[in-house]
């Protein structure tokens, strides 16, 4: 399952509290999906205060002592209590995540256990309206992962993560992503997750660290050549330098709002890179007010016989809302580039 998935799937079970392990390699966007549900499911809230909560456990630096809690004695009752942790929820609705599970000891796991299938911990009792969600590597990402027990796997519905690089681009469309990192993935898309276990390499491409770069690109105010060594250090030497390629190129591309203005005759790049970087920033910049004038643009494309790229455009602009918030597709210059296509679309 994409991420994309995962967060529906989370939505979609959240009534009946089922717990869910969502399980894949570093760096995949495993956390990401389950705080996306979080707040798609916060949209959907019909408490007085519209709120709905999200805590993260990382049980891979907790002690089993505190899901426990901590056993004090009443002298004046003559027992001893248990008194659990103050993180942990009293009222309310939300998500639970107890992340990096199977990096926690066995122990750990042990003191999860408990609370993942009867809700309750020790004197602690978890309230109706939260749900718990659990994530963790894998044992062959060498991700410093534990086996899990197996009375622990049965108490979840177990999802694995994948990287789908259509559904990334449209979260990062979505998530105001650089456009030039976009623009690359699509180019290169092999390298928007490229983990290898067995390799040396301190850094690796993944949607993680292609956030680093688009965050990197958005505030960097120093000289060029520190960045690009950012950019390596965050994606890796060899997916690094192949990115900075790209810029290099991309840099080059013609001014979105020129095509915008001159959809008619405006430059269209001989370069694939940089084509890809102005188709990607015309389809994350479209509008119903621009959108003919956007279509007009990628016709002249196809018409270059590069159709592929029409193509990618009518698939982005059909599964998400423009900038303004409308839908798109209802509008007459798409219909009408849709249709143009139609036969090339599977």
């Amino acid at each position: 399952m994409n991420v994309s998935e995962i967060t529906k799937a989370i939505v979609a079970v959240y009534p009946s509290r089922q717990p869910l392990m969502v399980w894949g390699p570093p760096g995949v966007g495993k956390s990401a999906g389950v705080r996306e549900a979080s707040r798609v499911l916060g949209t959907k809230s019909k408490t007085k205060d519209n709120s709905f909560g999200f805590i993260d456990l990382r049980l891979s630096i907790r002690e089993p002592t505190d899901l426990l809690g901590v056993m004090w004695p009443d002298a004046s009752k003559g027992l001893v209590r248990n008194f659990p942790s103050s993180f942990l929820p009293k009222a309310g609705r939300g998500i639970l995540f107890l992340d990096e599970l199977v990096q926690a000891s066995t122990l750990m796991q042990g003191a999860a256990s408990q609370l993942i299938l009867d809700r309750c911990v020790g004197e602690y009792v978890l309230p109706e309206g939260w749900h718990v969600i659990a994530a963790g590597n894998r044992v062959s990402d060498r991700a410093a992962a534990n086996a899990m027990p197996t009375h622990i796997k049965n108490r979840f519905i177990h999802l694995y993560a994948e990287v789908d690089v259509d559904s990334w681009v449209t979260w990062a469309l979505e998530h105001q992503v650089d456009l030039r990192v976009v623009a690359f993935i699509k180019f290169r898309r092999a390298l928007l997750h490229a983990f290898d276990p067995q390799s040396k390499g301190e850094a690796f491409p993944s949607p993680r660290s292609w956030e680093f770069v688009s965050t990197l690109l958005k505030t960097w105010t120093s000289e060029r050549a520190l960045l690009e060594t950012m950019i390596k250090g965050a994606v890796g030497e060899g997916p690094g330098a192949e990115f900075c390629g790209f810029l290099r190129v991309a840099d080059k591309m013609p001014s979105l709002e020129g095509i915008i203005l001159n959809p008619h005759t405006a430059e269209i790049p001989d370069d694939m890179a940089a084509l890809y970087a102005t188709v990607t920033g015309l389809t994350g910049r479209a509008s119903r007010d621009n959108l003919a004038s956007i279509t007009a643009y990628l016709n002249r494309v196809s018409d270059l016989g590069k159709p592929d790229f029409a193509i990618a455009a009518i698939k982005e602009l059909s599964v998400r809302p423009s900038r303004d918030g409308h839908s798109l597709t209802q509008t007459r210059a798409f219909i009408e580039f849709a249709s143009k296509h139609n036969h090339l679309i599977a």
